[in-house]
C-alpha cells in the first residue's frame, strides 16, 4: 500500500510540489518559478529537480508522483495533447520523461480535474455528489464531479470553461481560438489589460515588465481609478466563475 506520494501543481507561473499522505497531510513542500519561456527539457527538468528535492527533504519513502498540469492529456499514456499556457510541452510524453528523471511512477492529470478531486475528497465540495470546481491563475480551468466521480467528457475537455468564447473575435488564446474566458478573467489577462489600458491613455509611458495581478488587485482595493478598467472587465467576464465557485460551497447541484 502506498502511504506517501508526491503531488505537483504545474502552472504557467509556478511549480508547486508537496509530499502528501493518505489523510491529505502535507509533510514537505517546495516551489519554483515555471520556466514558461524555456524549452521542453527545461520545464521537465524544473519539475523533476524540485520533485527530488522535496522528496529528499521529507525523508520519507515515495513511490508515486501525481502530476497536475493545465493541459488536455491522454490519461492512459501520460502524453500531453495541448497545453495553451505551456505550448512547448505539446505532444510530450510527460509522464515518461519525468519518470525517467525521478525514478518514480508518474500519474498525469489535468490540473482543474485534480483540483476538483481534491476539493471533493477533503475540501469545500466534501459530501457533495455533483460539483463544479473553477481554478483561476495564469489561465482559467474547470473540473467536474458527477455522481461522485470525475467527469471528463468524450475528449477530456468537459468543464473547461476557460476556453468558452465570451468575446467573439476577441483576444487570441493559446488554445488557437479567440475571445476565450481566460483571456479576460485570468491573472495573466488582468495584467495584459492593465498594460493595454495604460498604453492607450499614455502612448509614451512604459508599463513595468514586473507588473503583477496581485499589485493590480491591491491597487483596486485601495481605490486607484487606473485599475478600474482591467479589474472591472475581468470581473464582468468572471461573474460566471464567481457564481459557480459559491455554488460549489452552497448547493447540491
Amino acid at each position: 500500500m502506498v502511504t506517501n506520494v508526491l503531488a505537483a501543481d504545474v502552472g504557467g507561473t509556478n511549480i508547486r510540489i508537496g509530499v502528501v499522505d493518505r489523510s491529505g497531510v502535507i509533510s514537505s513542500r517546495g516551489e519554483v518559478s515555471t520556466p514558461s519561456a524555456g524549452s521542453p527539457d527545461e520545464v521537465t527538468a524544473a519539475i523533476s529537480d524540485l520533485a527530488l528535492q522535496v522528496s529528499e527533504k521529507s525523508g520519507l519513502r515515495i513511490e508515486r508522483f501525481g502530476l497536475a498540469i493545465p493541459a488536455l492529456v491522454d490519461f492512459s499514456s501520460g502524453r500531453i495533447f495541448r497545453s495553451p499556457n505551456l505550448p512547448q510541452l505539446n505532444q510530450i510524453d510527460l509522464s515518461e520523461v519525468v519518470a525517467e528523471r525521478t525514478g518514480l511512477e508518474v500519474v498525469l492529470d489535468n490540473d482543474a480535474t485534480a483540483a476538483a478531486v481534491g476539493e471533493h475528497w477533503l475540501g469545500a465540495a466534501r459530501g457533495f455528489e455533483n460539483v463544479i470546481c473553477i481554478t483561476m491563475g495564469t489561465g482559467v480551468g474547470g473540473g467536474l464531479i458527477v455522481n461522485g466521480m470525475p467527469y471528463l467528457g468524450t475528449d477530456g475537455t468537459a468543464g473547461e470553461i476557460g476556453h468558452v468564447c465570451v468575446e467573439p473575435e476577441g483576444h487570441p488564446c493559446g488554445c488557437g481560438s479567440r475571445g476565450c474566458l481566460e483571456q479576460y478573467a485570468s491573472a495573466t489577462a488582468i495584467v495584459r489589460m492593465m498594460r493595454e489600458s495604460r498604453a492607450e491613455k499614455d502612448s509614451s509611458s512604459r508599463t513595468e515588465d514586473t507588473l503583477t495581478s496581485q499589485e493590480i488587485y491591491e491597487a483596486a482595493v485601495a481605490g486607484e481609478a487606473a485599475t478600474a478598467d482591467s479589474t472591472g472587465f475581468a470581473g464582468f467576464d468572471g461573474s460566471l466563475v464567481d457564481t459557480n465557485r459559491h455554488h460549489t460551497r452552497a448547493a447540491r447541484l
